[in-house]
């Protein structure tokens, strides 16, 4: 979905929300999975480039998706940052607190602002759940796996906010990058150690 993105909004990386669940811990409901990561930034980087070898590209996305696994196992774990924050900004309201002067910086501005709202559905169900773009900058893409070689996906994005979203097209940048990715994957497996 990165890929798609980058490609679809002309080298922009996606802030992206992605849920992880956190339903192992009594009242445990999700956290936010945060993908972006300098690993995810340099395949997207290098992925269309031609000039860089598609061995150490594929190298690249393996990167990236260790990265985003490890993170996310860090979140169900519950190790991510987004609930802790929610927390805080709660008790302080609930307190008569000035909020902390974190929830005012424009860095967590912009990284809570998210660009790509995703959910995966893990099991089997027999319609199309999705889910509405909720913000006018955003993507919305619920998908879930129906086989070996099956991904269906519902992707939204709000009409007529002028904000470059367009889901149709969105949609073909999907099917784009994951047959680019299998092509490259295929390609180039991974490598083996030497003993």
């Amino acid at each position: 979905l990165a890929l798609a993105f980058f490609r679809d909004q002309r080298g922009e990386m996606p802030v992206t929300y992605e849920t992880a669940s956190t339903r192992s811990f009594f009242h445990g409901r999700t956290e936010t999975i945060r993908p972006q990561s300098l690993a995810m930034r340099q395949f997207l980087q290098c992925f269309d480039d031609s000039a860089v070898p598609r061995s150490q590209v594929a190298d690249l996305v393996r990167e990236a998706a260790n990265a985003h696994r490890n993170y996310l196992r860090r979140c169900m774990g519950g190790h991510g940052v987004d609930r802790h924050l929610l927390g805080l900004r709660v008790l302080a309201a609930e307190n008569g607190m000035a909020p902390h002067a974190l929830f005012a910086d424009k860095a967590y501005a912009k990284s809570t602002r998210f660009t790509l709202s995703t959910s995966q559905m893990p099991w089997p169900v027999e319609d199309w759940p999705g889910f509405g773009a909720y913000d006018p900058l955003a993507y919305a893409v619920c998908y879930r796996f129906t086989g070996a070689n099956t991904i269906v996906a519902t992707v939204a994005s709000r009409k007529h906010t002028g904000n470059g979203k367009d889901a149709r097209r969105f949609s073909g940048a999907i099917k784009t990058a994951l047959r680019d990715m299998f092509t490259l994957l295929s390609a180039n497996p991974p490598s083996q150690a030497k003993l």
